[in-house]
């Protein structure tokens, strides 16, 4: 019997350490991820910088919108006196990324997915990323909250059925 519960003790630090190994590896992928979030956030601010000041753009929104599991960033707002088309303007961050439309509109989906995953979710949310020439950025995020309000009437009780 002693054998057998020295067995069981050596068995539950077995499975004690793998635990606690698998909770380690997956804090180290977290952690490397962040960090390459970082440079990509990095990267994407760098690029925006440069191209709002190579092109005389103070600020850009992108507005977006979700519910039902769906939701997109709907358009790339700019001043009315901006009248270049931002599509058209080029710019160098990755074979998917050719143009400055296409950076902001995934720089925002990138903010919205660090900072409140699942806006797009059942009610949704919705709102604006600003980006400015400074490489200021701020999320105004609306979220919808869906409420039930529960009210109970009796119409008739037993008693008052005869």
């Amino acid at each position: 019997m002693t054998q057998n519960k020295t067995s069981n003790e050596q068995a539950q630090e077995i499975r004690e350490q793998e635990w606690t190994d698998t909770l380690e590896r997956i804090r180290e992928r977290e952690l490397a991820a962040k960090a390459q979030r970082a440079e990509l956030f990095a990267q994407y601010r760098a690029v925006m910088i440069e191209t709002f000041t190579r092109i005389g753009l103070k600020e850009a929104t992108a507005y977006f919108d979700g519910c039902g599991d769906g939701g997109m960033v709907e358009e790339i707002r700019v001043p009315e006196v901006f009248v270049t088309d931002l599509s058209t303007v080029a710019v160098s961050v990755s074979e998917n990324i050719t143009n400055l439309h296409d950076l902001l509109k995934v720089f925002a989906y990138e903010i919205l997915e660090d900072n409140v995953g699942g806006w797009e979710i059942n009610a949704g949310a919705f709102g604006d990323v600003f980006f400015n020439s400074d490489g200021h950025i701020r999320l105004e995020h609306n979220a919808r909250i869906e409420e039930i309000y529960h009210e109970e009437y009796t119409i008739f009780e037993e008693d008052d059925a005869t």
